[in-house]
């Protein structure tokens, strides 16, 4: 049905979704998911890392990138400097993925995540800078 194109999960029709859940739910329940995200994983690489661009690499549109993703770019960038301020934070993260830093639409989703990783208390917001908890 789908077989030789990628599309974008959230722009099928109800149909399509529905095949493509019956799918996953019947011959490759054992090999794949579909997450809160609404990303398709493989079962067996269920950890997600940063997948950064190479310098003449391929350029992810910031929907094709899971928030687990850059929630650890961000972690791991906290971790490296010890404390970074928002903004700081956000430029390093869109230079990194090689986004632009001036989308408001790649800005908000970034100060999302980090609100989130503040709201779960892996990072704590202080004195205008974020630090990993327990640093």
């Amino acid at each position: 049905m789908f077989e030789g194109k990628v599309y974008e999960f959230n722009q099928f029709n109800i149909n399509d979704k529905i095949a493509v859940r019956e799918s996953i739910a019947g011959e490759l329940k054992d090999m794949i998911f579909i997450d809160e995200c609404e990303f398709v994983r493989l079962k067996r690489l269920s950890k997600i890392a940063p997948r950064i661009p190479r310098n003449n690499g391929f350029i992810r549109p910031i929907e094709y990138v899971h928030k687990e993703e850059i929630s650890k770019l961000i972690l791991k960038i906290i971790e490296k400097r010890n404390s970074v301020v928002i903004n700081e934070l956000i430029v390093e993260v869109c230079n990194l993925f090689k986004f632009d830093s001036n989308s408001d639409e790649i800005i908000n989703k970034i100060k999302t995540l980090i609100k989130e990783l503040i709201r779960t208390e892996r990072v704590v917001f202080k004195y205008k800078e974020l630090k990993l908890i327990g640093e």
